[in-house]
């Protein structure tokens, strides 16, 4: 299963971060330092929050689910980033 967004926010991710460039909802993850799968749009910004429709998640290290807004971005354990679906960028 790939993760987009809905048809509604598929024109631009700028609601979601600071991207102006068309951006296809397409995102993938990189690890970051403590290992874990940090979520980006193609366009490079980082994934803050999941879209009402997308499944439910909890990122590493937070209290909230990954529907809530995270300023900082959502980073998954490696197996649920999998399991979502979301691929390791140049996989």
């Amino acid at each position: 299963m790939e993760v987009k967004m809905t048809n509604q926010e598929k024109i631009k991710c700028e609601h979601f971060g600071t991207c102006s460039q068309e951006c296809s909802g397409n995102i993938f993850y990189r690890k970051n330092e403590s290992g874990n799968a940090q979520l980006f749009y193609e366009c490079g910004d980082v994934v803050t929050r999941f879209a009402d429709d997308w499944p439910y998640a909890w990122p590493v290290d937070s209290e909230l689910g990954a529907h809530y807004g995270h300023p900082e971005g959502i980073a998954l354990t490696i197996s649920d980033a999998r399991g979502l679906g979301i691929k390791e960028e140049y996989e």
